[in-house]
């Protein structure tokens, strides 16, 4: 503008005239300069073409299904591993093997058992799948899908005060 400051034009600020279909929001994916907006990451997550779903939610046999969703593709070039967190802390990770042809499905056992209860304490699993090579497109490391689970794993109840006194 006059002043001097950048900012993004679109549709009608160019005047009556200029071709446009008048549908300008500037509320896509991305922004004009391609910094994504946030709900690019849903649109990811979305899309993921390998998925998770809880088989067994019990604290002694604790079982996922692993879905690969891809049409051409194995599990040959990805790595799948997961975290356990207690609150925020990380207290295990653990590789899973996992040999997926495309559109297959495996159930895997995590032990969980050794987890104890604890006051104001939940416990989740975060789940991850990187590529483990260069792929077309797609850099070694890169984050292709994810997912979070609680674990049923019940936080032991806090102590009520005690009151006691002569009131």
């Amino acid at each position: 503008n006059k002043e001097g400051r950048n900012f993004w034009t679109y549709g009608g600020d160019y005047g009556e005239n200029a071709p446009s279909d008048g549908n300008f929001n500037i509320n896509g994916l991305l922004n004009p300069n391609r910094e994504p907006h946030p709900a690019l990451e849903e649109v990811k997550y979305t899309y993921q073409e390998i998925c998770f779903y809880i088989v067994s939610n019990e604290v002694t046999n604790y079982q996922l299904k692993i879905v690969n969703r891809f049409f051409f593709t194995n599990l040959n070039d990805y790595e799948i591993y997961y975290t356990i967190n207690e609150n925020e802390k990380v207290v295990r990770t653990s590789i899973l093997d996992v040999k997926l042809e495309p559109q297959e499905e495996k159930i895997v056992s995590i032990q969980i058992n050794d987890l104890e209860p604890k006051k104001a304490t939940e416990y989740f699993i975060n789940l991850s799948v990187i590529t483990k090579v260069d792929l077309p497109n797609i850099p070694k490391g890169f984050l292709v899908a994810h997912e979070q689970f609680k674990l049923p794993i019940e936080s032991v109840e806090k102590d009520q005060p005690s009151i006691t006194g002569d009131d």
